[in-house]
């Protein structure tokens, strides 16, 4: 299959990447819908998908396998974006073949697959309302012509918040940010290791692969 930079974390074997033949890979977690304890993790699905060499076929791959927990998976190319959120019993679209633009936060779109007491426990932690926050954000914040310059701005936004800090009552904080650009093969990839609005974004490039030519 096709290279692959992908951003990961001890322990783990993929959070969000690309690949060299110019398929794009994030993800989402909706953890309101429903799990699959026999079903793929999102690590591997996300590993799988960027096995492939289209968007379509990552695409296809997604939509055959059983998935562990809910989320959802923005694909991307450089003929648009496709959008699927996938839980135990369904995929869904929920952002068309081709879309020039796909936003999305961590809240269902469209799958109806809903566990009513995680979805309970996390409107009352307030995630699906600081979710549906950050999608608001985007949508007013951002358009079809939307460069990386512009989307890692976006990223290190606090206000929505984008870029997220330990706050009283909930430790959690961004790990990390990427911002592909899939106009060309292979793409530019860039990588922020840690809060958006602190570290440096990196470009670490792509390596050929090794010479198989031993002739003297």
């Amino acid at each position: 299959g096709p290279a692959a930079l992908v951003l990961s974390s001890a322990g783990m074997i993929g959070l969000t990447g690309v690949n060299d033949a110019g398929v794009g890979v994030c993800v989402n977690a909706l953890g309101m819908l429903r799990h699959n304890s026999a079903g793929l993790p999102v690590a591997a699905a996300i590993r799988g998908a960027l096995a492939h060499s289209s968007l379509d076929q990552a695409v296809d791959f997604l939509h055959r396998i059983s998935h562990a927990s809910g989320q959802h998976y923005a694909v991307g190319d450089v003929n648009g974006f496709h959008g699927v959120e996938c839980s135990a019993d369904e995929v869904v679209v929920s952002c068309p073949a081709g879309s020039p633009l796909l936003l999305h936060t961590n809240h269902p779109l469209a799958n109806g697959d809903i566990d009513p007491d995680a979805a309970r426990e996390l409107a009352r932690e307030g995630r699906i309302a600081d979710s549906v926050a950050r999608l608001d954000f985007l949508q007013a914040n951002t358009n079809r012509s939307c460069d990386h310059i512009t989307a890692e701005v976006l990223l290190a936004d606090r206000t929505a918040p984008l870029c997220v800090t330990p706050r009283q009552g909930r430790r959690t904080q961004t790990f990390g940010a990427v911002s592909f650009e899939l106009g060309t093969t292979p793409p530019t990839a860039r990588f922020c290791l840690g809060l958006p609005d602190q570290q440096p974004w990196i470009e670490p490039g792509w390596h050929a692969p090794p010479s198989t030519d031993h002739s003297a």
